[in-house]
C-alpha cells in the first residue's frame, strides 16, 4: 500500500477513496483485537501510513480542495443553493443547501482526524476547519454586497439564513471537548519544516478568548446584524418614502369637510382620511415585513423589527 500511495497522492480522488479506506479498516481492525495485548513491534496502525509527512500534507490539501470544490459547485447553481432541502419541516425550514451541505463536509473531516493518535495531526486539520470557516464568511460577504440592493430577494435572505445556521451549529461545536482540546497548541513536535504554514500556531487574532470557534462565532454574528441592519433599513425606508411623498402633497394640513351639525347623525360621520392616509404608509411596511416573517428565522425577524423601530 505503500507504494500506492505514491501514485494517488496527486488524484484528489483517490487519495480521498484511499482515505476512507485505510481508516475504516484501522478502525475495524483495531476493534476485532485486543491492541493492548499486542507487542507495539507487531502492531502499526495503519493510520501511520496516512501520517507520513509527504501524504499527510497531500491529504489536508485534498480535503480543503474538495470543500472548496463542492462549494464553487453549490454557489454557482444559483436557483437551489439558497433553498431549504427540506422545505415541508418547520425545522429546516431557515437551513438553505450551500450552508447544511458546507458544515456536513466539515463534519465528514473531522470524522476522518478524530482518530488519529497524534494531537499535532488533529489540530492542523481543526486550523483548516477554521480557515475553511473564515472563507465561507467571506464568500458569504461578497455575496451580500452584491445583493444588498434587494434585501429581501431569496438570495439575500439565504445569505442571512446560511449565516445564522452556521453561527448556531458553531456554538454547538464549542462545547464539543474534542474541539475544545484543540485549541492550544502542545508541546509535541512540529510536524513540518519552520517554514511551513500548517506549522504556525492557530492563526486568529487575539481576542482573549478560548474557544475552539470563538472567533468565527463572533464574526459570523456581527455579519448577520449586519445583513438584519440592510433589511431593517430597506423596510424603514419605504415608510420614509411615503411619508415624504404626503409631506410634500400637505395632506396633513387639509382640513376636513365641513358639516351642518344639526343634520348630522350617527352615519353622518366625517370621512376616514386621515385613516386611509395611515393605510396608505402602512401597508407596504406591512407586506415586506410579513414576507421576512416568512423568509428568516424567528429570532432574525425580531431583531429586524427591533431595528426598524430603532431606524425609523
Amino acid at each position: 500500500m505503500t507504494g500506492d500511495f505514491g501514485q494517488i497522492i496527486y488524484n484528489d480522488v483517490l487519495l480521498s477513496h484511499y482515505v476512507d479506506e485505510v481508516l475504516s479498516f484501522d478502525k475495524e481492525f483495531e476493534d476485532t483485537i485486543n491492541v493492548e495485548n499486542v507487542d507495539s513491534c507487531f502492531f502499526a496502525p495503519l493510520q501511520s501510513l496516512l501520517l507520513d509527512d509527504k501524504v499527510f500534507v497531500k491529504w489536508l490539501e485534498m480535503e480543503s480542495n474538495l470543500v472548496k470544490e463542492k462549494l464553487d459547485s453549490l454557489l454557482s447553481d444559483w436557483d437551489h443553493c439558497w433553498k431549504p432541502e427540506v422545505a415541508e419541516e418547520q425545522s429546516l425550514k431557515f437551513i438553505p443547501k450551500c450552508a447544511n451541505v458546507f458544515l456536513t463536509l466539515l463534519e465528514c473531516i473531522t470524522n476522518r482526524y478524530r482518530r488519529l493518535p497524534s494531537f499535532s495531526h488533529k489540530r492542523k486539520f481543526y486550523l483548516l476547519q477554521l480557515e475553511l470557516l473564515d472563507e465561507f464568511r467571506t464568500r458569504l460577504m461578497q455575496l451580500r454586497n452584491q445583493e444588498k440592493m434587494m434585501p429581501v430577494s431569496e438570495s439575500f435572505v439565504g445569505i442571512v439564513n446560511s449565516a445564522s445556521y452556521v453561527h448556531r451549529v458553531l456554538t454547538q461545536w464549542s462545547s464539543d471537548v474534542s474541539y475544545a482540546l484543540l485549541v492550544f497548541p502542545s508541546n509535541e513536535p512540529s510536524l513540518f519544516s519552520e517554514s511551513s504554514s500548517m506549522d504556525t500556531d492557530e492563526p486568529r487574532p487575539d481576542t482573549g478568548s478560548s474557544g475552539p470557534f470563538d472567533y468565527q462565532i463572533e464574526s459570523m454574528m456581527l455579519f448577520i446584524q449586519d445583513c438584519e441592519l440592510i433589511m431593517a433599513r430597506h423596510v424603514a425606508s419605504l415608510i420614509k418614502e411615503k411619508l415624504t411623498v404626503y409631506g410634500s402633497q400637505k395632506i396633513w394640513s387639509k382640513s376636513l369637510p365641513k358639516q351642518s351639525k344639526s343634520n348630522q347623525g350617527p352615519s353622518d360621520q366625517p370621512p376616514q382620511t386621515v385613516s386611509g392616509i395611515a393605510a396608505d404608509i402602512l401597508m407596504p411596511f406591512a407586506s415586506e415585513m410579513e414576507h421576512i416573517g416568512a423568509s428568516v428565522s424567528p429570532d432574525s425577524f425580531r431583531n429586524i423589527w427591533q431595528l426598524v423601530l430603532q431606524v425609523c
